[in-house]
């Protein structure tokens, strides 16, 4: 999936930095990540798990909006498993 775009609804945004501390520009640096490891999960929603210029690990859930668009779900830090899966595929 060749991304272009990433839409924001305000709402998650703010969701996501109020509750699990992750700027917007964050996640998109970890949507950005060459070495990021990209999923199928359920209902048409992808997950993603990347990394941030500031070497935070970070799991994203978007759905597909067409186009190289993708609409941000949520996101949050990775738990232990997660970072072991991103280190597996990133070799």
């Amino acid at each position: 999936m060749k991304l272009l775009e990433i839409v924001w609804p305000q709402e998650i945004a703010e969701k996501v930095e109020r509750k699990h501390g992750l700027s917007v520009i964050e996640v998109e640096e970890a949507c950005a990540d060459p070495c990021c490891h990209l999923r199928k999960a359920w209902q048409g929603r992808y997950r993603l798990l990347g990394r941030s210029q500031a070497g935070r690990y970070i799991l994203i859930v978007f759905e597909h909006a067409g186009r190289g668009t993708i609409r941000i779900i949520t996101a949050r830090a990775m738990d232990e498993r997660e970072r072991d899966l991103y280190w597996r595929h990133a070799q």
